[in-house]
C-alpha cells in the first residue's frame, strides 16, 4: 500500500481532480501517473512498495479526494476470485468543535491487487474522534463505490474516458483509428458524504477549436517491448483558436476530438505499424480545472473539469504482409 499527500492541494485539484478511482493496467501507465503526481507537487519516496509491481498478475488500485488535512486514507485489502474481485478502501475524517478552520490537502492511496475480469471498488467513511455515528473503522459507512472492467478506466469526478477501436485486426502497416468518448456516471452524494460530491454534469473544452493539443492522446505499447505516448504538438496559447465549454451528462457523451461521430487517426499522431504483433493501446485525457464563462444559455459561470485519466486499454492484432 502507498499513501501520501501533495500540500499545495489546490493545483493538486486543478491537475488531478476533487476525487476519484484510478485503475491503473500497465507499467507505462504507471509511470506517467506518477510524473503527473510529481508535476502537481508530490515528493515520491526513493523506496516504496509499489515501485515495482509485476502487471501481468496485478493491478494498481488507488482513490484520492481533495480535502481536510484530517482526512486519512487506508485499504483494507481485496477479497473474491479472478472474475470478481471486491477492493475496500476507508477514509477517516475530523468532526471539529468550535470555530476550527481545517486545513485543505490532497492524498491518496494505491494498492496492488490480484488480476481479475471485474473490480468493484468502494470507499467507506468513519470518524474515529469526538463521537458521532460512525466513529470506528468497523462501523465505517459505505458512501461510494463503482465497478470497474474491460470497458471502464480510471473515474475522476464522475467523468470517464471509453476508446473502441474501428478494427481488432489489420494489416501491416495500415492505421489504427479509435472513436474516444467521454463519458459522465451521475452520482447524487447522500446527506453527510465526504468522500464524492454530485456528479450531475461535467464541463470540458471542446476538441475542435483547441485541436485536441493538450487534452487528449494515446499511449501505445508496440510488438516490440516500445512504449509511446502521442499527442497532438502543443501549442502554447489559443490566440488563433476559439475554444469553449462543452457539457456531458449521463445521456450525452462527448466524441472527442470536435464532438462528431468518427474515428481518431493514430498514423496521424505519429503512429508506425510496421512491425507485425498486437498494440495495447490506452487513450488519454488530461486538463487544468479552470473557470469558464457562462456558454450557450448557462446562466452562470461554468468550472471546467481538470484530472488526468486513463481510458480502458484495448488491443489491435497487426498481420505481417
Amino acid at each position: 500500500m502507498l499513501t501520501g499527500l501533495i500540500p499545495q492541494a489546490g493545483r493538486a485539484r486543478d491537475l488531478l481532480g476533487s476525487a476519484g478511482c484510478l485503475v491503473v493496467r500497465s507499467a507505462a501507465r504507471w509511470d506517467a501517473l506518477r510524473a503527473a503526481l510529481a508535476a502537481a507537487g508530490w515528493e515520491q519516496p526513493a523506496e516504496h512498495p509499489l515501485a515495482r509491481v509485476d502487471f501481468t498478475k496485478q493491478r494498481i488500485v488507488g482513490v484520492f479526494k481533495f480535502g481536510d488535512s484530517g482526512n486519512a486514507f487506508t485499504c483494507l485489502g481485496a477479497s473474491g476470485d479472478d472474475r470478481r474481485r471486491e477492493v475496500k478502501f476507508a477514509m477517516s475524517y475530523v468532526i471539529y468543535k468550535g470555530k476550527v478552520q481545517a486545513a485543505m490537502a490532497w492524498k491518496f492511496c494505491f494498492a496492488a491487487v490480484p488480476l481479475a475480469e471485474t473490480l468493484n471498488v468502494s470507499v467507506g467513511t468513519y470518524h474515529p474522534m469526538n463521537g458521532g455515528l460512525y466513529p470506528t473503522l468497523e462501523k465505517a459507512r459505505e458512501e461510494w463505490s463503482a465497478a470497474f472492467d474491460a470497458a471502464r478506466g480510471d473515474l475522476i469526478d464522475g467523468v470517464s474516458a471509453l476508446v473502441t477501436p474501428k478494427a481488432a485486426k489489420i494489416a501491416a502497416g495500415e492505421d489504427i483509428q479509435a472513436e474516444f468518448k467521454l463519458v459522465l456516471h451521475p452520482h447524487q452524494a447522500a446527506p453527510g458524504d465526504r468522500f464524492a460530491a454530485d456528479a450531475n454534469e461535467a464541463w470540458v473544452w471542446d476538441g475542435k477549436y483547441s485541436n485536441g493539443y493538450r487534452n487528449y492522446g494515446f499511449l501505445v505499447e508496440t510488438p516490440d517491448g516500445k512504449v509511446l505516448e502521442l499527442r497532438r504538438p502543443e501549442q502554447l496559447e489559443w490566440a488563433k483558436n476559439a475554444p469553449h465549454p462543452e457539457p456531458i451528462t449521463g445521456a450525452k457523451p462527448y466524441l472527442l476530438p470536435d464532438g462528431q461521430p468518427g474515428a481518431i487517426s493514430l498514423k496521424n499522431l505519429g503512429l508506425n505499424t510496421d512491425v507485425p504483433g498486437r498494440y495495447r493501446i490506452t487513450g488519454l485525457y488530461a486538463e487544468t480545472a479552470q473557470d469558464a464563462k457562462a456558454w450557450r444559455g448557462k446562466e452562470q459561470d461554468v468550472r471546467l473539469w481538470g484530472g488526468n485519466l486513463a481510458s480502458n486499454t484495448f488491443e489491435v492484432e497487426v498481420a505481417a504482409k
